[in-house]
């Protein structure tokens, strides 16, 4: 090793010759390089961006039984513990050791800003039971074999350095939804006319009307009209089909329909008499005459109007 006298040497003189004293050539240092033969270099980034949250997440029908979740995440520039964000619980920062020149074991680190911060992040899906489903790092993953009809409910739950940031969850509806408040109107004591609320689904829906287990048609639209019913007696009851992968949602409301010569009457979803409406001749003019009848929230009758 050389040797040299500081009170002798001039400031830019002693750097240069401490370089050159450890092993780097004083050509590289000029051009802001180090380089060594017996040390290797490596780079460390700081990551302040260790925080952030789920921001949408979505759902997209792959098949009969299978979909795929995707979401975006917001990532947080710094760490604010005194303004946490609502509905994540506190988080710590994981403890890194200090990013700077360090010489250990003959290996340099240096501070490297321009290099992309390297984040651990990765995602765990549950279920509407709180059961682990999977996990995955990217921000989308295939769900398969969702045979229920009923809605599913998912989590996506964001964790950063193995600790929890925050989750997101949605509804995932494979089936459609059942149709809703079925009425069934009776004219001329000899057509039905039906009127429902849609369903909700991915996809378009045709709509099965059945009486009992006996299909009466099908339609695209929220009401049908049965023209000369030829029975008595009906049970109607409606389903909902996708027309992509042929889902079917549950029965509607069943509306019971009697039929009696000369009246016509309107039932309420439940099956309850609303309206009843017949023609009589009074002083030789021919009036309609209606009752309008009011239940209470338990379906007892309350009492019935005579409207003018």
């Amino acid at each position: 090793m050389k040797k040299f006298n500081f009170s002798t040497c001039s400031l830019i003189f002693c750097i240069l010759t401490v370089l050159s004293t450890i092993g780097i050539p004083i050509s590289a240092a000029k051009a802001g390089k180090l380089q060594s033969n017996t040390s290797s270099i490596s780079y460390c980034s700081r990551d302040t961006t260790n925080n952030g949250y789920i921001d949408t997440l979505v759902y997209r029908q792959l098949s009969k039984t299978s979909i795929e979740l995707s979401w975006t995440v917001v990532l947080d520039t710094a760490y604010e513990p005194e303004t946490p964000r609502p509905g994540r619980p506190p988080f710590e920062p994981p403890v890194e050791p200090p990013c700077e020149m360090i010489m250990a074991s003959k290996q340099w680190q240096i501070p490297r800003p321009d290099l992309k911060p390297q984040r651990n992040t990765n995602y765990n899906i549950y279920n509407a039971k709180n059961q682990f489903v999977s996990s995955t790092s990217s921000n989308s993953i295939v769900i398969n074999n969702l045979t229920s009809v009923d809605a599913h409910r998912f989590r996506v739950e964001l964790n950063e350095f193995q600790s929890y940031v925050h989750q997101k969850s949605i509804d995932v509806f494979l089936h459609p939804t059942a149709p809703s408040q079925l009425t069934v109107q009776v004219q001329n004591n000899k057509n039905l006319i039906m009127n429902w609320n849609a369903s909700t689904s991915n996809f378009p829906v045709v709509y099965y009307i059945y009486d009992g287990t006996t299909l009466l048609g099908t339609t695209q639209s929220t009401s049908f009209t049965v023209n000369n019913a030829s029975r008595k007696l009906y049970s109607i009851t409606i389903v909902a089909e996708d027309t992509t992968f042929k889902n079917r949602s549950h029965a509607s409301n069943t509306v019971p329909v009697f039929l009696i010569s000369g009246t016509n009457y309107v039932y309420d979803a439940d099956g309850k008499l609303i309206k009843q409406t017949f023609g009589r001749v009074v002083n030789n003019v021919a009036i309609e005459v209606t009752y309008v009848y009011t239940y209470d929230q338990k379906g007892n009758l309350l009492k019935v109007e005579k409207m003018p």
